[in-house]
Order: C-alpha cells, then sequence, then structure tokens
C-alpha cells in the first residue's frame, strides 16, 4: 500500500469513515454507515473517469466487518484488494 500501512488502511474501512484512495490513475470514495439499522459500504468513482458516480453498494450482515467484504470483492477493475494492494494509494 502507498502512504499507510495497509493494517492501518483497513481499520480505517472497518470503522466506516469516509476514504479517497486511488488505483491506476482513478479515485475512489469509500464510505460505511448504518441506516435504520441497516449497515451498508459504498464506493464511489470520481475524477475524470468515464463511470462517475456510484461504482459499489453492498449491506453487510452482523458480524461480518466491512474490511472483510472489502478485500475480497473485485473493485480494481475486477481484481481484489489483495492482488493490487501494493499499487492503491490512499490519499
Amino acid at each position: 500500500m502507498i502512504n499507510v500501512d495497509v493494517y492501518e488502511f483497513l481499520d480505517t474501512v472497518d470503522s466506516g469513515q469516509d476514504i479517497e484512495y486511488s488505483y491506476n490513475g482513478v479515485r475512489y470514495w469509500y464510505q460505511g454507515y448504518t441506516q435504520n439499522g441497516v449497515r451498508c459500504m459504498e464506493v464511489f468513482r470520481h475524477d475524470f473517469c468515464e463511470e462517475e458516480g456510484l461504482y459499489y453498494r453492498r449491506c453487510v450482515d452482523k458480524g461480518v466487518s466491512f474490511s472483510e467484504i472489502f478485500v475480497k470483492e473485485p473493485l480494481f477493475e475486477g481484481k481484489t484488494f489483495w492482488e493490487v494492494e501494493q499499487d492503491v494509494a490512499w490519499i
């Protein structure tokens, strides 16, 4: 991971805090939240992307961490976080 320890980044994902990061020249915005008792996480693409806006949204069951889902989903041009983590930068 660029600019930060990878586990610090994933701890922040778990906390639901807003995170701006980039991969392969594309900027993303992550947020986790609870609304009406439902825990959800969202990822937005932005900054001169062909497909700006909501990129990914998933509701998460209690007992499952946001980072557990985040690292398994192919959110990085069809690749998972662990496949590209060395190229992800926390902005």
